[in-house]
């Protein structure tokens, strides 16, 4: 008889909510995810009477000896990023031959469509998950913006403009929430994976939800999965409901362009690999190209009456292909035992 296959939520637990913000995006379409998968253990190999589905997007990885996954995993590769500190493992002669099994790829950015097209991979741009947040948000048309300016995780020369002019920029909105997306007291995961162990399990790649994963998360961060997306959850809110978003983060951005707000990407190296594919969407600043604007207080001003244009028709048709491409993925899921 048919039986569901079960499906994995992929966690990197580092010390950025950014990547819980990209999971939050993946359980959109999960619901009911039945394990965690470690995005840097998935190389290890664990008993599991079916494969298990997983939705593979986001950055790829810090710790590619664990790379290419083991065959426990029936991956969807999408909103899938290679970092150069990856790159030799992801393009090499077996993972290529991995990869191939799983085509199309859909890539994050440019640069890694041009990598994978290179190399012989048929790939698409499935542009980042998170864009699709608000797709699947019911309260998304119900909440009007509030009279704030969201600040997160700005570039030093951003963050010191804004505290120095903070009292004129309030009165063009009112108050100024300073956030960061980094968890403190939280270590990399990656970095225990050789040594940690938990009751009943041996290396732990893929945990079962609720028991095994708490304590391995516990090792290295105070906060739990659930915590952790519960927080990433209250950081999409923050940025659905402001006037303006000012950040430095990419996965900050990219949920306010979701929602539709008003945003002012800063950022040290607008050429930087990750935003190549969205110019025209996050339109993104060194601090010179501030400066060239009259400084951040006239900045603000300007895109709080003359929100940034966005390619709407790239947005939507990159989109409209993921979401379709991961709906077939998840409704091919039966298997017989």
């Amino acid at each position: 008889m048919p039986v569901s296959a079960p499906r994995g939520l992929l966690i990197a637990p580092t010390n950025n909510i950014g990547d819980d913000i990209q999971a939050i995006a993946a359980l959109n379409f999960i619901k009911e995810p039945d394990y965690y998968i470690n995005r840097e253990c998935l190389g290890l190999k664990e008993k599991t009477d079916t494969p298990i589905k997983v939705i593979m997007n986001g950055w790829f990885m810090h710790r590619p000896f664990m790379w290419p996954p083991s065959d426990n995993i029936q991956p969807l590769f999408t909103s899938f990023h290679i970092a150069d500190e990856a790159r030799k493992s992801i393009l090499s002669k077996k993972s290529l031959y991995y990869l191939k099994q799983y085509e199309p790829i859909g890539a994050r950015d440019l640069h890694t469509l041009e990598l994978l097209n290179k190399h012989g991979i048929a790939s698409y741009f499935s542009g980042c998950l998170t864009l699709t947040l608000s797709d699947f948000d019911e309260e998304s048309s119900n909440i009007n913006p509030k009279p704030y300016i969201l600040a997160i995780d700005l570039m030093r020369e951003a963050q010191e403009a804004i505290l120095a002019s903070k009292g004129q920029l309030s009165r063009l909105i009112g108050e100024i929430k300073f956030r960061t997306q980094k968890i403190k007291n939280c270590g990399n995961l990656w970095s225990k994976i050789k040594t940690l162990h938990c009751p009943g399990k041996q290396y732990l790649s893929l945990y079962s939800i609720g028991t095994d994963i708490n304590c391995l998360i516990n090792t290295c961060c105070s906060l739990s999965v659930e915590k952790r997306l519960n927080l990433a959850r209250e950081r999409i809110r923050e940025i659905q409901r402001a006037s303006l978003v000012i950040t430095s983060r990419l996965h900050v951005a990219l949920p306010a362009i979701s929602y539709n707000r008003p945003l002012i990407f800063v950022v040290k190296n607008k050429k930087d690999m990750r935003f190549k594919g969205y110019e025209d969407i996050l339109h993104p600043l060194e601090w010179s190209d501030v400066l060239k604007k009259g400084g951040i207080k006239k900045l603000v001003q300007h895109t709080l009456n003359n929100p940034n244009p966005i390619n709407l028709e790239k947005l939507t048709r990159a989109k409209k292909a993921t979401i379709e491409h991961i709906k077939t993925y998840l409704r091919n899921e039966e298997q017989t035992p």
